[in-house]
């Protein structure tokens, strides 16, 4: 909880210094199914699966933020973002879900469909911006 307490935060930071009312956003429609697809299956789902689902989006960002901090020079404007991700705190929280993703999730048909699905959205969400707007 505390990891995703800290997550809203630097994203509330970065809404607030680009003068973004997130109230009024409407996200792409590969973000919605995402973050749909995640309180479903958090909702109706048993941990093992839950946490599946979760598992493919804590290890892209923490790879993602530990690749760009080796090449981010100063005054990036992701500098925060990056920070967070590739911090040791963030890198132990992946490595606490993997374990925990290991010790609680029964290797299932419905445990794998969770996690493939988690990693198909990541690929929609990241080519969402891509999506032409109506």
């Amino acid at each position: 909880m505390n990891g995703v307490l800290r997550e809203l935060q630097l994203h509330t930071g970065y809404a607030k210094e680009l003068k973004i009312e997130l109230a009024r956003v409407q996200p792409y429609r590969a973000v919605a199914a995402y973050t749909d697809f995640l309180l479903a299956i958090a909702w109706q789902r048993g941990p093992g699966e839950t946490i599946a689902a979760m598992t493919p989006c804590m290890r892209l960002y923490g790879y993602l933020g530990t690749e760009l901090a080796k090449t981010m020079g100063a005054g990036n404007p992701y500098q925060q973002w990056i920070a967070t991700y590739s911090g040791a705190d963030f890198q132990a929280l992946v490595t606490r879900v993997e374990s925990l993703r290991d010790s609680i999730a029964e290797d299932t048909l419905a445990v794998r469909d969770a996690y493939e699905y988690a990693m198909g959205c990541e690929l929609n969400f990241f080519s969402a911006m891509l999506e032409p707007t109506a």
